[in-house]
């Protein structure tokens, strides 16, 4: 049974799936971290140059926005019994921003659906998973979309 998980979520119904695997994986008490990556947005440009105010209110907009959807989310599990801490990340590259944060937090687990990309979308798009399996320091639980 696994203490310390991390569970990258986005959004999407597909990752919230990996939600259903903590009943059967986790110790009693598991600390689990919901974690959202938020990439950055592009600044605004305007005739007199970069517009930074509306940049970093459009960035804390978005994290607000995260952390309210992962402390929705975070009401079930707590309930259950998991202490749930969810937490908003700002990276360009999500599955650096994950690996990085289960190696300083300890986390022993990951686990991430796969949105199922295949072919060419894999090709052109890569895969996050793909590159959380890569770079994490723990094993890696990938589910799969049903």
């Amino acid at each position: 049974m696994y203490r310390t998980i991390l569970i990258p979520l986005d959004g999407s119904v597909l990752a919230e799936q990996a939600l259903h695997e903590l009943p059967h994986i986790a110790a009693q008490n598991a600390v689990v971290y919901l974690v959202q990556v938020i990439r950055p947005t592009a600044p605004e440009i305007t005739p007199e140059g970069v517009s930074a105010p509306s940049l970093s209110h459009a960035l804390e907009a978005s994290q607000r926005e995260a952390l309210a959807y992962l402390k929705g989310a975070a009401t079930e599990l707590r309930m259950r019994g998991y202490q749930v801490r969810p937490e908003a990340l700002v990276s360009e590259h999500p599955a650096d921003a994950i690996a990085t944060f289960a190696s300083a937090r300890g986390v022993d687990l990951i686990i991430m659906s796969t949105h199922g990309l295949g072919g060419l979308s894999k090709l052109v798009f890569g895969s996050v998973t793909i590159q959380v399996i890569r770079q994490a320091p723990c094993p890696v639980l990938v589910v799969r979309p049903s």
